[in-house]
């Protein structure tokens, strides 16, 4: 009885600090749908790597044929906006199964079928650069 009191304090806490962030931030935080655009599995030819981010707030990512995730963990989507041409924009924040956090920018094209994302470990990427070593594109599967 006393965990189930502690587990329902930390998540009114929890609650809480997401609307405080969204006040103070001076917008509201963003509440993703079951059926996010940003969910499913993406495929990148490049590195032979298959990610799938999942509705529950988690992901996994493999490598060539391997049926075990490489990398897996949590997945928080912090901001969501559509741009002019109609693609679908992203901010991400994952923390994979031995603690390190990346911050993750994304674009889904107006198809649905392409993403593009670059992350860095310390703040979210102010752009999509090409360039940059953490750059990946993906095709849906």
């Amino acid at each position: 009885m006393y965990a189930k009191g502690v587990v329902l304090i930390f998540i009114l806490l929890m609650m809480l600090m997401t609307v405080v962030w969204g006040c103070t931030t001076g917008r509201r935080a963003y509440v993703p749908s079951e059926i996010e655009q940003y969910y499913g599995e993406w495929m990148n030819m490049d590195f032979d790597e298959r990610i799938i981010y999942k509705n529950d707030g988690t992901f996994e990512n493999y490598f060539g044929k391997a049926t075990i995730p490489r990398w897996y963990g949590t997945l928080v989507i912090t901001e969501q906006w559509k741009d002019r041409e109609g693609a679908v924009w992203y901010k991400t924040v994952v923390e994979n199964q031995v603690g390190m956090t990346r911050y993750v920018l994304s674009r889904i094209s107006e198809s649905g079928t392409v993403l593009e994302q670059v992350f860095f470990s310390n703040d979210y990427p102010s752009e999509l650069d090409p360039k940059l070593v953490s750059y990946r594109v993906y095709k849906r599967q």
